[in-house]
C-alpha cells in the first residue's frame, strides 16, 4: 500500500504533473494480476473519488530447448563460483565436483528439479565443509538423458 499526500496550501495537485512509476519483479512463474485502487480525498480526509484498475499478465518464463551445463563464472575463481545449467524438462539431476584423481569432492545437488534455467554456487568446500586446496577440479552434471563436464580452476 502506498500513501501519497500533497497538503501544501500554496500548491494544488495537477494530474499531468504528478506521476508514479511502479516496477514489478517476477517472483514465481505464474499468471499474475495487479490491482490498484486510487481514492482521492479532501483535506478533511473524506473520499471524493475512487478509481479502480486491474491488469493481468503472464510471467511464465520460457523453458530451455536442450540440456546444457555452462562454464562456471568466474573461472578461475576464489573462493566462490556460479554454475548455470538448463533443464528442458523436469529431471532427476546430480551435480558434483571431482578432483584430478577422480574422487568426488563435493556433491552440489542430487534431486528432482523442475524444468527451467538454474544456477548453483560452489564455495570451494568439500563434503565435510572444509576448504579445498587450489587446483583444477571437474564439474559433472548428470540426468537420465544428459551428461556433461566442465573444468574449474580454484586459485588462492
Amino acid at each position: 500500500m502506498l500513501h501519497v499526500a500533497d497538503l501544501d496550501k500554496e500548491q494544488r495537485i495537477q494530474p499531468i504533473n504528478k506521476q508514479f512509476k511502479f516496477t514489478f519483479k517476477k517472483l514465481t512463474d505464474a499468471d499474475t494480476e495487479v490491482e490498484w485502487i486510487i481514492d482521492m480525498r479532501n483535506r478533511l480526509g473524506q473520499v471524493t473519488q475512487i478509481f479502480t484498475q486491474s491488469y493481468q499478465f503472464n510471467t511464465i518464463a520460457p523453458l530451455p530447448e536442450v540440456y546444457a551445463l555452462h562454464q562456471n563464472y568466474p573461472n578461475p575463481f576464489n573462493p566462490t563460483t556460479t554454475i548455470r545449467y538448463d533443464l528442458p524438462e523436469d529431471s532427476n539431476i546430480r551435480i558434483s565436483i571431482y578432483n584430478l584423481l577422480g574422487q568426488e569432492v563435493k556433491l552440489l545437488t542430487n534431486k528432482f528439479e523442475a524444468a527451467g534455467y538454474r544456477t548453483i554456487r560452489w564455495h570451494g568446500k568439500d563434503n565435510f565443509n572444509q576448504d579445498v586446496s587450489a587446483g583444477i577440479y571437474f564439474l559433472l552434471m548428470e540426468t537420465n538423458n544428459f551428461t556433461s563436464t566442465r573444468k574449474l580452476i580454484l586459485l588462492k
